[in-house]
């Protein structure tokens, strides 16, 4: 078995399985396409879905391929793991919080949270871009809007309220809108 043209030490093939787009493994260790996953217990290993999200019995695992770290984070403030799902777009959530890529966001309530787009999100209290909460955003009122940069609805880093537009999560003037499709 090779992992990124390296041979894996001590890893049998017969019982090497590939879980999904981050995660492959057999009954004594789970890998990354960086190298070891530095998973605590990879005979109770289980695959939630397709992404980049595992746990065992007693921890979840998230791989950010982007961080370098090369292993799985462990999420530890989720005490959980049988309970946890991961939803699109680098979230997740279990009974006591929301995450997103392995951190939790902990304004929102897991119980009335929704997703708008990949990048917004809302409780009943708080509009999210990403982990950060949108300061005066109107809840009612609150809409995507596509911009020049991501057209498409799901991608798009603007957004409007009744009273002000916003840029990644920021208000933003009249003036800086000019990435904004009119």
């Amino acid at each position: 078995m090779y992992c990124d043209g390296l041979k894996l030490q001590n890893v049998s093939s017969w019982y090497f399985v590939v879980f999904n787009r981050c995660f492959a493994g057999e009954k004594l260790s789970i890998f990354t396409v960086y190298g070891n996953a530095k998973a605590k217990y990879p005979l109770c290993f289980e695959v939630l879905d397709d992404s980049n999200v595992n746990n065992d019995d007693v921890y979840v695992y998230w791989f950010i391929g982007s961080t370098g770290a090369g292993h799985a984070t462990v999420v530890r403030s989720c005490k959980k793991p049988h309970m946890f799902r991961s939803i699109k777009s680098g979230y997740g959530i279990d009974d006591d919080y929301l995450y997103y890529e392995a951190v939790k966001i902990p304004k929102a309530n897991p119980k009335t949270w929704a997703m708008i787009n990949n990048n917004y999100s809302k409780d009943d209290k708080n509009i999210f871009y990403f982990r950060k909460v949108v300061v005066g955003a109107d809840l009612e009122s609150f809409e995507i809007i596509p911009d020049s940069c991501f057209p498409d609805i799901e991608d798009s880093c603007c957004g409007k309220d009744k009273n002000r537009t916003y840029e990644t999560g920021t208000s933003v003037t009249t003036g800086d809108r000019c990435i904004v499709y009119q």
